[in-house]
């Protein structure tokens, strides 16, 4: 992935200044993160923290591309931007588009219709090199946490690097002319301001949004700066004891390894967790020449395999993972596969695009006369890439027309409650005024998660039918129990939540309904905090905490008077549902009752408890043995866990019962719960 040069070249030190030479060792350890990462996004056993070996590609650009600039400015004094950045272009733009452009023909080829409006979405970003802050956006969408993974989701680390590319020379540019006599020490003193800087701000953000501290450049900018400042100070580590040398790169081994094997997804990483495989990769440089470690270890890095891998790891970083995400949509249940296939597929698409595409036009030589065309070659590839994608907007695709277009309907049916801000986002605490049906009329409170949500179509259809007035509450991903969740979006506590639930209660209490409608997800699996493990609880710690905590909210309510109606949660569909949908045979796109309804059990639905009112719709969803993702020919689902809005209002009739029946007083009173 790394963008900053082909082959680890060094320049010959000349009067205290860069040397040039290549450097097998450097190209291994390339070899070493490339191979980390694909097999991490391949599911090889051994390597959880397989995905590090981004943070040694950016040490590494950092490395090279800090040592180019400082060259350009020991041989010319300044800078030349634009051959700076039309060299950058015909290092990572040919590849790059080939990559993306590849990717859009085959997904119009092999993947289900419904899914191309967002690839190209994809596509676009990712060409134009902002794919980080999209991929960011959409990873704290909680309506899109279930989508499949996109084939160029690896792009937004390519962005970074090339963020990092346009803004540090002009950076560079700036203080040099500041400090015109000694730009060495100018460059230095910006690169460890940024590492500083931009570490520091990093583990601030990773408290309160994990996906934007491992997204957005300006928290990843330390690794690179890192890189840079190791780069600028690395002919001086001769005046470092040799041995001392070697035991720095042995340390170094031992961090990039440790981080191999012991980070984790599931970590709230970069943070400091991030300084592990960073640190270790800049020791492993120092010392990596030093005799007793490039005698035994570091001759692994030497070998002739290791140095192609390593000079090949930009291609095989791009081709990798479409490889690894178009095999796993094409047979999902065949992991063997994605392995025996799509491993030696990578290296053959990966050495083909190397040998065609990147090594000949990286090794054109860039004239003078060259460098706006180059540029201008450049921003005309981009747009090409992005025409294609527009263009095959166009396209049919494999689906029916007329099912994608039913499929892109239902995804995009959250109801009128999403577009009025009666369901409430994230950040949200305070409510609106959210009144609906007769005013005035007998009161009902639809209250919880996006799972309560949506059922507010039909409800407010049944209270219109009944004479009642509806007020809905609702907020994504907080339910009405009184537990403290965990936002694995965000990765962070979700104080947010709290403090609406609980001023939501206090009115409920001031103010009692005739009527609580308590609706919320069954699911909530690696989303309640258990204090004691300072993240996710563990199942049956959540399945405990869920239990007291709904006990908790009930009781506060049922003592102020409320009677209550729990809904059951509607069944969960399978994830790759809209995959069957857009093959055409609705009628095998079903789940099995039993799986679709399982899921945390709430002290209602729990035969040793006292009962509640309950409305269980699992019947209307479902037969005896299945439920179906279409019901006459109407998609029941927007996403695996929520319904479509124009199916749920299909159901307000067993609201209007509901309402009816607390009316004539046909509907059992609550009880304390113990």
């Amino acid at each position: 992935m790394n963008g900053g040069a082909s082959t680890a070249t060094i320049q010959h030190p000349a009067e205290g200044g860069l040397s040039h030479r290549r450097r097998s060792d450097l190209q291994g350890l390339r070899a070493v993160a490339v191979l980390a990462v694909i097999a991490f996004h391949f599911g090889i056993a051994g390597v959880p923290g397989g995905f590090v070996g981004v943070d040694i590609f950016f040490v590494l650009s950092g490395f090279f591309i800090c040592r180019l600039l400082m060259r350009d400015l020991e041989e010319h004094g300044r800078l030349n931007l634009l051959t700076f950045w039309a060299n950058r272009a015909k290092r990572l733009l040919p590849n790059a588009l080939l990559v993306i452009l590849a990717v859009q023909i085959a997904a119009v080829l092999l993947l289900p219709s419904y899914r191309l409006n967002a690839l190209f979405s994809d596509g676009y970003s990712a060409a134009a090199f902002f794919a980080n802050f999209h991929f960011a956006a959409r990873s704290i969408d909680y309506f899109h946490l279930d989508d499949p993974p996109s084939p160029l989701l690896h792009y937004w680390s390519l962005s970074v690097e090339e963020q990092f590319y346009l803004a540090l020379p002009l950076l560079v540019s700036a203080v040099v002319w500041w400090r015109p006599r000694n730009p060495r020490a100018a460059m230095l003193g910006l690169l460890a301001l940024i590492a500083v800087v931009s570490l520091a701000a990093a583990l601030i953000v990773i408290e309160y949004s994990q996906p934007r501290a491992f997204f957005h450049p300006q928290y990843r900018a330390w690794q690179l700066a890192v890189g840079g400042v190791t780069g600028l100070l690395f002919e001086r580590r001769a005046a470092i004891p040799e041995s001392l040398r070697a035991a720095c790169a042995l340390l170094g081994t031992i961090a990039v390894a440790i981080s191999f094997a012991f980070l984790s997804e599931d970590m709230s990483y970069p943070g400091v967790w991030a300084l592990a495989p960073t640190l270790g990769t800049v020791a492993l440089i120092a010392g990596v020449d030093a005799r007793p470690f490039a005698a035994t270890i570091g001759r692994l890095l030497t070998l002739p395999p290791m140095v192609r891998i390593g000079d090949m790891s930009y291609s095989l970083y791009l081709w990798h993972w479409p490889v690894a995400v178009l095999l796993a949509a094409l047979y999902p249940a065949s992991e063997s596969l994605k392995i025996l296939v799509g491993l030696p597929l990578t290296f053959l698409l990966a050495w083909a695009a190397y040998v065609g595409v990147e090594r000949p036009i990286h090794r054109l030589e860039l004239r003078r006369a060259n460098v706006l065309r180059t540029l201008a070659a450049g921003l005309a590839g981009i747009a090409l890439v992005v025409g294609v994608g527009f263009g095959a907007k166009a396209l049919p695709g494999r689906s029916n027309p007329a099912i994608t277009a039913q499929i892109a309907e239902a995804t995009a049916d959250l109801g009128p409650n999403y577009r009025n801000g009666c369901h409430r986002d994230y950040k949200d605490i305070e409510h609106p005024d959210c009144r609906f049906g007769r005013l005035g009329g007998p009161r009902v409170v639809l209250f919880g998660d996006s799972h309560a949500a949506q059922w507010f179509t039909p409800l407010v259809k049944a209270a219109e039918t009944a004479g009642w007035q509806i007020d809905a509450w609702s907020k994504t991903g907080c339910p009405s129990a009184a537990v403290t969740i965990w936002y694995p979006p965000k990765r962070v506590v979700y104080e947010e939540c709290t403090a609406w639930r609980e001023k939501r209660l206090g009115e409920l209490i001031a103010n009692p309904p005739d009527l609580l409608i308590l609706a919320h997800s069954s699911r909530y699996y690696g989303w309640i905090y258990d204090a004691r493990q300072k993240g996710a609880a563990d199942r049956k710690t959540a399945e405990k905490l869920w239990h007291d905590g709904f006990v908790a909210t009930t009781n506060r309510l049922v003592k102020a008077g409320i009677p209550i109606v729990e809904l059951r949660d509607t069944p969960q569909m399978y994830t790759s549902y809209k995959d069957c949908l857009s093959g055409g045979r609705w009628a095998s796109c079903v789940r099995a009752r039993g799986e679709a309804l399982a899921g945390m059990s709430s002290p209602v639905l729990d035969e040793t408890t006292e009962r509640y009112s309950i409305l269980d719709l699992s019947d209307a969803l479902c037969t005896r043995d299945n439920c179906p993702a279409a019901i006459d020919g109407k998609i029941v689902y927007r996403d695996s866990e929520h319904l479509a809005a124009g199916y749920a209002v299909l159901l307000y009739e067993h609201f209007a019962s509901v309402l009816k029946a607390r009316a004539t007083g046909s509907l059992p009173e609550g009880r304390d719960r113990n």
